[in-house]
């Protein structure tokens, strides 16, 4: 009973990823204006740092990050605002899917989605700011996976929130860049050390922390998704 009850969540959770990622695999709009915005981001930032000599190696994470950062919250913002305008957020709340899973749903799918964006957008960092590929690059590539969970669990939880408000995506940006402030500083500081491959020892130290970061705010935002869809 237990078992086929799990198969039914799964297969709810699924189809609002599945039924997400085809709308934007259709539109590309909002995938195609963030990863342009991203590129931009990595481009200009590359032409700024060209004046900081050897410095520009500790500070060009920062620039990576603000990219996916900055992109990440383009996305969410058009993605809960086209849930409004078409009221399919409506239709699953009114669906048999819980508010959690509706919530497990929409952050998975915006995960797969930044990831798909920051391996986009990775290489061509790579190439702009002169890093070469080596095994610090598959721990970075675990450091974004990591730092997007617990961004897109708020992003997720605030972009819901704001959903019906004026100035929505203002008001998002207010309200989520504060709280993401310590998750972007513990990626920016292991991001620093894996491209520099200096103080690899406290490396550890910074990944275990971003990982806390996760499980507090994934499951605080699941929590508070019950209250936010029956407000």
């Amino acid at each position: 009973m237990n078992s086929a009850a799990a198969s039914i969540r799964k297969g709810i959770i699924s189809s609002i990823i599945r039924k997400d990622l085809l709308v934007e695999y259709r539109s590309k709009q909002t995938f195609v204006s963030t990863l342009f915005f991203g590129l931009l981001i990595l481009v200009v930032g590359n032409f700024a740092l060209t004046s900081a000599g050897g410095d520009a190696a500790v500070y060009a994470p920062g620039i990576l990050w603000i990219a996916f950062f900055f992109a990440g919250q383009i996305f969410l913002s058009h993605a809960l605002l086209s849930e409004k305008e078409e009221n399919t957020i409506a239709g699953l709340i009114v669906s048999p899917a819980t508010p959690g899973e509706i919530f497990l749903g929409k952050m998975l799918s915006a995960v797969i989605f930044l990831i798909a964006l920051e391996l986009i957008l990775l290489p061509v960092f790579h190439i702009l700011f002169n890093y070469s590929f080596t095994l610090n690059t598959l721990l970075l590539c675990l450091v974004l996976i990591l730092t997007s969970i617990g961004y897109c669990a708020l992003g997720v939880l605030f972009s819901t929130m704001s959903m019906g408000l004026r100035n929505h995506e203002i008001l998002l940006s207010v309200i989520l860049f504060p709280i993401l402030l310590p998750l972007l500083i513990m990626a920016v500081k292991a991001s620093i050390i894996l491209l520099t491959g200096i103080g690899m020892g406290s490396f550890g130290v910074w990944l275990r922390m971003i990982i806390v970061f996760d499980a507090i705010f994934v499951v605080l935002s699941f929590w508070a998704y019950f209250w936010v869809l029956e407000a």
